[in-house]
C-alpha cells in the first residue's frame, strides 16, 4: 500500500511537472517576441514592414500643403481660427510606429550571429525612426524621445516622458541618419526599388539640415519656451551643429548625392504637354505616347512602391488629386527659367493673360494646374470634384 501511495505522489509530482513544460512551450502557429528575430530574414521582414509608415497621398491632408497659406480653397487653416484637437492621427501613428523600429533596433543590440548580414535591415530601422521624429518635428516642434520598447512591464514613468527640446530631436534624427548612411546599400536592384539606400539617407538628411538651419537662423528661439509651462526649452545636446555647419553639410550631401547617385530627371520630350504631367501617372507602356514604363523612372530618391494586390494606393493621383486650387502666393513661387524669381526675372511676362505668366517658367506650373488643349490656349485644371 505504501509502495502504491508513493507511486502516486511520484507520478502527480510528474505531470505538474510536466504540465509546467507544457504550458511554457513557445506557441508553433504564430510568431512571438521569442522567436522573432532570430534569422536574418526576421530582420528583413521586421524592416519591409516599416515602409507602411510613410506618408502616401492618403494621409493628413496637412502634408498636400493643405496645411499652409498655399491653398485657396476655404481650409480650416487658412480660416484663422483653428482650434488644437485633443488628438491627433500623426501623433498617434508616428509613435505606433516608432515602437516598432525601436523593437527591431534592441532585438539586433542582442543578436547572436553574424550582424553583417542584418546591417542594411537596422539601417533601415534607424533611417525610419529619424524619418517618425522629422515628421512629428514639423508637426509639433519638440516630442518626447522614445528609443526603447514600450510594454506593459514598462515604468509608468515612461508614460509622462516630457517634451524633449528640438535641438534634442534633431540631434537624434541626425544620428540615427548616420546610422543609415553607413549600413544601407549605396544602391538596389530594379525588384527592391523603394527601399532605403545610403545615397536616400545622404538626402534626407540634407533636407533634414536645410530646414533646421533655415528654422533657426530665421525663427530662432520664438518658440523654445522654457520647456515646463510654454513650449519644449532650448536645451541643446553637446557639439550640437551651427546654422553654417548645417547648411555646409546640406550643400556636401546633396552634392554628392547629384554626382554618384545614379539619380537624373526624367525630362523627355512629349508632345502634348510636358514629362512632369506624366512622371507622376507613369504606369506600364500605354500610360503615355512615348511608351515608357516605370523602369525609365530614375528621378525618384525615396518612393512609396505601391502594388495593385500587396499595397493598393489610398487615393487615384490622376484623377482625385488633381484638384491643386492654388492661390497667388503658390504661383508667384514657381521660378523662370533663369532660376530666378519672377521679382528679379526679366523673363517674367506679367499678368496680362492667363498665358502670360505661364510664359518662362518652371515646366512644373503647367504640369501641375493647367490642361493645355491643342489650341494652345490654358485651361485651369480645378479637377472633377470642382467642375461638378
Amino acid at each position: 500500500m505504501k509502495n502504491i501511495f508513493f507511486s502516486l505522489i511520484v507520478l502527480g509530482t510528474m505531470m505538474i511537472s510536466c504540465q509546467d513544460a507544457f504550458t511554457d512551450l513557445e506557441p508553433l502557429d504564430e510568431i512571438t517576441d521569442a522567436t522573432f528575430y532570430s534569422t536574418p530574414a526576421h530582420f528583413e521582414l521586421a524592416s519591409n514592414h516599416l515602409y507602411d509608415g510613410m506618408i502616401g497621398w492618403g494621409a493628413d491632408g496637412e502634408f498636400r500643403d493643405y496645411g499652409s497659406d498655399l491653398v485657396s480653397i476655404p481650409q480650416l487653416y487658412t480660416q484663422g481660427n483653428v482650434v488644437a484637437p485633443e488628438t491627433d492621427e500623426l501623433w498617434n501613428e508616428g509613435y505606433d510606429d516608432l515602437r516598432d523600429v525601436n523593437m527591431l533596433i534592441a532585438s539586433a543590440a542582442e543578436y547572436t550571429g553574424d550582424v553583417t548580414e542584418i546591417a542594411a535591415y537596422v539601417g533601415t530601422a534607424h533611417f525610419f525612426r529619424a524619418y517618425e521624429y522629422f515628421t512629428l518635428l514639423r508637426r509639433f516642434g519638440g516630442v518626447p524621445l522614445i528609443t526603447t520598447v514600450i510594454s506593459s512591464a514598462s515604468p509608468d514613468e515612461i508614460f509622462e516622458t516630457p517634451r524633449s527640446s528640438r535641438y534634442e530631436v534633431i540631434s537624434l534624427i541626425l544620428s540615427d541618419l548616420d546610422e543609415a548612411i553607413a549600413n544601407c546599400p549605396p544602391s538596389v536592384g530594379e525588384s527592391d526599388l523603394g527601399k532605403i539606400t545610403s545615397m536616400a539617407a545622404k538626402a534626407y538628411k540634407a533636407k533634414v539640415l536645410l530646414y533646421e538651419a533655415t528654422w533657426e537662423k530665421y525663427v530662432g528661439t520664438d518658440t523654445d519656451g522654457d520647456g515646463s509651462t510654454a513650449g519644449a526649452g532650448s536645451t541643446k545636446p553637446a557639439n550640437y551643429p551651427s546654422v553654417e555647419a548645417m547648411l555646409g553639410e546640406a550643400i556636401d550631401l546633396s552634392q554628392d548625392v547629384m554626382v554618384n547617385g545614379g539619380y537624373e530627371l526624367w525630362n523627355h520630350d512629349f508632345p502634348e504637354i510636358n514629362a512632369n504631367f506624366y512622371l507622376h501617372q507613369l504606369e506600364d507602356a500605354g500610360s503615355n505616347p512615348l511608351g515608357l514604363d516605370k523602369s525609365s523612372n530614375k528621378e525618384f530618391i525615396i518612393q512609396k512602391i505601391y502594388d495593385y494586390d500587396l499595397g493598393f494606393g489610398d487615393l487615384n493621383f490622376a484623377t482625385t488629386e488633381s484638384r491643386m486650387a492654388p492661390n497667388r502666393k503658390s504661383m508667384d513661387m514657381f521660378l523662370c527659367t533663369d532660376g530666378l524669381p519672377i521679382s528679379k526675372s526679366p523673363q517674367f511676362q506679367g499678368y496680362n493673360t492667363m498665358w502670360d505668366e505661364l510664359q518662362n517658367r518652371d515646366n512644373r506650373m503647367i504640369a501641375y494646374f493647367y490642361n493645355v488643349p491643342e489650341n494652345g490656349s490654358p485651361v485651369l485644371n480645378v479637377g472633377p470634384s470642382d467642375s461638378g
